[in-house]
């Protein structure tokens, strides 16, 4: 561990990358565990909003109740940090799934810019915030048409895990309407840019 690179082992998940990228997904979720949940008593499978570079998906792979991750992350940078996390960890990403599109109300393209110092901070509902940095074409895809039949082949309770950077204000109505986020039985979320009243 040093100022520019972590490389750490934390109860036996090992993260590896620049510090800007990596120190804030390692503090809220390995040292401060802001995705816990106390229910050991049931199976769950955990649908991971905002995989970023695989820090909450390899700790729930680490839960012996959760029995898969289905995670998704549409900027292919920030997803491909998260790749050489699960390669470190192969045990435990067996257990997960990773779709590189985002999840929103409809499908659609679109061009972000970003910053590639704060990859854990990109959002495609708030696009102005990195303009003139790098852009990256990403893809969004309708979240009840993709999350109906995962739900549909699993008996297991459902941990939604949302922190994806302002589209939980897309995401939360469009599963809503559709009758699948009743089907949620642990909900965490982070929200962002707007008033949390409406989610």
């Amino acid at each position: 561990l040093n100022k520019k690179f972590i490389d750490i082992t934390v109860d036996s998940i090992r993260i590896k990358g620049p510090s800007s990228i990596v120190f804030n997904p390692l503090q809220e979720v390995l040292f401060t565990d802001e995705y816990n949940f106390s229910d050991s008593s049931s199976d769950y499978i955990c649908i991971d909003i905002g995989f970023n570079i695989g820090v909450t998906a390899l700790k729930m792979a680490s839960k012996q109740n959760i029995k898969h991750i289905y995670s998704f992350e549409p900027f292919i940078p920030t997803a491909e940090k998260g790749e050489q996390n699960l390669q470190l960890n192969p045990i435990l990403s067996k257990k997960i799934s990773l779709n590189k599109v985002g999840l929103g109300d409809k499908d659609k393209e679109m061009l972000i810019s970003y910053n590639p110092e704060m990859l854990d901070a990109i959002s495609t509902t708030n696009t102005s915030l990195f303009r003139g940095y790098k852009k990256e074409k990403i893809i969004i895809r309708k979240a009840d048409e993709i999350l109906s039949p995962i739900l549909k082949k699993h008996s297991e309770k459902v941990f939604l895990k949302i922190d994806c950077e302002g589209a939980e204000f897309e995401i939360i109505p469009a599963l809503d309407k559709s009758g699948i986020l009743e089907k949620a039985d642990i909900i965490m979320m982070e929200w962002h840019y707007n008033d949390p009243k409406i989610l």
